[in-house]
């Protein structure tokens, strides 16, 4: 395992660290933010590209130099993917309010972590510029922002072009090349204007995005759901996505109600959802299958049965959908990985959400059960040089805390492989 990879696990660990507090109970629309070693898994769009260069390569190298074999093809490398990194991506649907969480998020991180630098984009490209569109420098354009805007110590940076006074920038700079003049001061790049109409849209922030991605309300399930639900509270998001863009199949199996029968016992708890979720929730009737009793018109409990009715058939049509999977013969799937399939898939006889036993890490809880690794040393190395511990003493409280996060975070990646 390369020492660039220990590095980016433990810069994660850091990034995280910064991040945890804010995240505490926040319900992301459709999954939760993470961030991944670019080393033991490669960006999707930096694989695509790569395939594609690939392709081309190999066309070429079979049209010029038929007998050239596999050293004429080439491999996918180059300017386009950059150096190492922590990557991450994120579908947010129909709150957007996730999307600028982010950016308030890497904002924080490169204003805490000293030397991090940060880019963050969607589907339309950079809209960090389409948010300060009027604060914007004339010459920056959509054809001309590639690998030109950045975060850094908690501000928008714009990488400019070549001028008389810096003949030397590149006109299309590489991503390498944006992050060394970034990080240069003999460059100015910090954009007062441009952050300020992005601070503007930030206003709030996070408190504003905790009220809107924390409400929590009352709602009837089975016990069982309710059980998974706690231990892993950002499970409603795939049980309300299931539900509120059903089909007909989908229909037909929450009529039907297989695994959560209402037959079950039953309990009322507080869920946590965002706001957008709970008005999804609420604007989409739903008849109760054959069957399923609600409270009458003028009962208290009509409410949070309904809505517990609707996640549970959120919930229904996941477990459904799952049936429909074909499944992996037995011996070529370990019951570590068929564990954390049905639990991720709602599994309401999941007794431990995301059991990892018989997974290698699976019990890993103090740093002597990781003295023998390898791996542990340089990571732990890592993190002393990052500023990880924050100069805590071994043995008080706030390092115990803070070591208990960085072995989870170990266990979790590629450390323990």
């Amino acid at each position: 395992q390369p020492a660039g990879e220990l590095e980016l696990l433990a810069l994660r660990a850091l990034c995280m660290q910064h991040a945890r507090p804010l995240l505490h109970n926040y319900i992301w629309q459709k999954e939760a933010f993470e961030l991944t070693p670019s080393t033991s898994n490669p960006q999707p769009w930096a694989k695509t590209y790569g395939q594609k260069q690939q392709a081309r390569r190999k066309a070429s190298a079979e049209a010029t130099v038929p007998d050239a074999g596999p050293a004429a093809q080439g491999s996918s490398t180059g300017s386009h993917q950059g150096p190492a990194c922590l990557w991450g991506s994120l579908c947010w649907g129909e709150n957007v309010e996730d999307e600028w969480f982010v950016v308030h998020l890497l904002l924080e991180m490169t204003k805490r972590i000293s030397g991090l630098t940060a880019r963050v984009w969607d589907n339309d490209g950079e809209f960090l510029l389409i948010e300060a569109a009027y604060a914007l420098p004339k010459w920056l354009k959509p054809e001309s922002a590639a690998n030109r805007v950045w975060l850094r110590e908690g501000q928008l940076h714009i990488v400019p072009l070549p001028s008389s006074k810096h003949p030397s920038l590149p006109s299309v700079p590489t991503t390498l090349q944006a992050l060394q003049i970034v990080a240069s001061d003999s460059v100015p790049t910090a954009s007062p204007k441009a952050h300020a109409a992005i601070a503007a849209r930030l206003e709030g922030y996070p408190g504003k995005a905790l009220q809107a991605g924390c409400h929590r309300s009352k709602a009837i399930l089975p016990s069982s759901l309710a059980a998974v639900l706690k231990a892993s509270p950002q499970l409603v998001s795939s049980a309300v996505d299931a539900f509120y863009f059903r089909d007909g199949d989908d229909m037909k199996a929450a009529a039907r109600m297989r695994h959560f029968p209402p037959s079950k016992p039953r309990t009322k708890m507080l869920v946590t959802t965002n706001r957008c979720q709970y008005a999804q929730l609420a604007q989409q009737p739903f008849a109760p299958p054959r069957g399923w009793r609600l409270p009458p018109p003028d009962h208290p409990d009509l409410p949070p049965a309904e809505r517990g009715l609707k996640i549970t058939a959120g919930f229904e049509i996941l477990m459904a959908r799952s049936d429909r999977v074909p499944k992996a013969p037995a011996a070529s799937v370990p019951e570590s990985q068929q564990n954390g399939q049905a639990c991720a898939n709602g599994d309401a006889s999941c007794s431990s959400l995301g059991d990892t036993s018989g997974a290698a890490g699976a019990g890993i809880t103090t740093e002597a059960q990781l003295q023998s690794l390898p791996t542990w040393a340089p990571y732990r190395a890592s993190l002393e040089r990052l500023g990880y511990f924050q100069g805590e003493l071994p043995g008080s409280s706030k390092y115990k805390e803070l070591m208990a996060a960085a072995i989870n975070d170990f266990v979790a990646g590629p450390g323990v492989a």
